[in-house]
């Protein structure tokens, strides 16, 4: 059976059987191993650059092919730039049918991630498209990415690869807000991020709409973090190229984040800042990642950040926290004011208790002054001593 050319493999011929070639075995499997689900086949898989793809011409919802790629150690294809997208819709142009690829948002919140956690900001999608939330992106006979219901059947495009699958970014403990109003929150390290593309509005009323959600405009605080916006915002690069970040000029000049980050990182696009007056806030093309500062009174689509919410596990004395919390916040201010009055009568008390040693003290030396240092008094203060002939004799002294 025929590997190459490409077009020509799966076709037999007949070949000297001295000729050296590889080869397939097949034996009957054993009664007693437990049957497995029907594989769908495949005519073998075609190498291009690192990487090899096979078409399965059986249609399928996008569940099906996925698990079908599994059992062939092969995953729905990732399309990771240019050069493979040109090759693959080649091979599906032959067939005349669109095939499901690896790209879905149905099972991670409405972002849009390949099956076999390939990272790249390449994408091709068709015009106005990703237009659903939650569903599953198939390759079109036109070349373009289109989504649709996971549901729908479509031939498939699976990939082996032996590529190293890239580690996920570390995720700190804690959870999302859940989904409300149509917004969904993305997890990255210790923090959460929503995308605004509903409306364009002014950086002002963007903060303000961020801080309304209890979060603030997008700090960006290091290159893994920009890669990791750049990756979710690309699909969205043909329909909103700028959008709102927190940094902002301050009335002394200096560069800020809105959550008082510290600014250790910036990407800001050549000659940029500029210093043309009021030309205050920053916004980030999403196809380059590039910042500019710009008039914050133009409208924008927005990216708010949150820390995620810490989830702390339940003590012992829980029911007595509980019970704490329930008490009105009035209490907690009495309970302080309580405090400040008993350590005012303290203090007062206790400067009263000094004063008074120090009045006694005072009072005690003058009586024995009084009693004993007198001018007009002399002798012994012994009792025996008689007081009246020292009298006399002072008054004599002094006449």
């Amino acid at each position: 059976m025929k590997k190459n050319p490409v077009e020509q493999a799966g076709k037999w011929k007949d070949e000297d059987c001295k000729a050296s070639k590889s080869y397939i075995c097949q034996k009957n499997t054993d009664p007693k191993l437990q049957s497995s689900q029907a594989v769908v086949p495949m005519f073998g898989f075609n190498s291009y650059g690192d990487d090899r793809y096979a078409v399965i011409n059986y249609k399928m919802n996008w569940e099906e092919a996925q698990k079908n790629c599994k059992d062939q150690y092969a995953d729905l294809a990732s399309i990771l730039d240019p050069y493979v997208e040109a090759y693959l819709w080649l091979q599906i142009l032959k067939h005349g049918e669109p095939v499901w690829i690896g790209l879905n948002s149905n099972m991670t919140r409405g972002v849009y991630m390949w099956s076999d956690r390939r990272r790249s900001r390449y994408h091709n999608w068709a015009s106005g498209e990703p237009n659903k939330n939650a569903a599953c992106a198939y390759l079109d006979l036109d070349g373009f990415w289109k989504t649709t219901s996971c549901n729908e059947t479509f031939l498939s495009l699976c990939k082996q690869s032996d590529e190293l699958i890239p580690t996920e970014s570390p995720q700190l403990p804690g959870k999302c807000p859940e989904p409300k109003h149509g917004r969904s929150w993305i997890p990255f390290r210790g923090h959460c991020y929503y995308v605004h593309t509903t409306s364009e509005v002014s950086w002002p009323d963007a903060s303000m709409m961020c801080i309304q959600m209890g979060a603030s405009l997008v700090s960006i605080e290091d290159p893994a973090e920009m890669n990791f916006l750049l990756l979710y915002l690309s699909p969205l690069a043909s329909d909103f190229r700028k959008f709102w970040i927190g940094l902002f000029k301050n009335i002394e000049g200096e560069w800020m984040w809105t959550d008082r980050s510290v600014v250790e990182f910036v990407n800001w696009e050549k000659g940029e800042p500029t210093m043309i007056y009021d030309e205050h806030c920053v916004d980030m093309d999403v196809s380059s990642g590039s910042w500019r500062n710009y008039y914050c009174s133009v409208d924008r689509n927005f990216i708010c950040k949150i820390p995620k919410i810490i989830e702390v596990e339940p003590t012992h004395d829980s029911s007595i926290n509980q019970a704490s919390k329930r008490e009105p916040a009035v209490s907690s201010s009495h309970s302080r004011g309580v405090m400040i009055v008993t350590l005012i009568f303290l203090l007062l008390a206790g400067t009263g208790l000094i004063v008074y040693f120090f009045y006694k003290k005072r009072h005690e030396q003058t009586t024995v002054t009084a009693s004993f240092g007198n001018a007009i008094y002399c002798g012994s203060p012994d009792p025996g001593t008689h007081e009246s002939k020292c009298l006399v004799t002072n008054i004599e002294e002094n006449e």
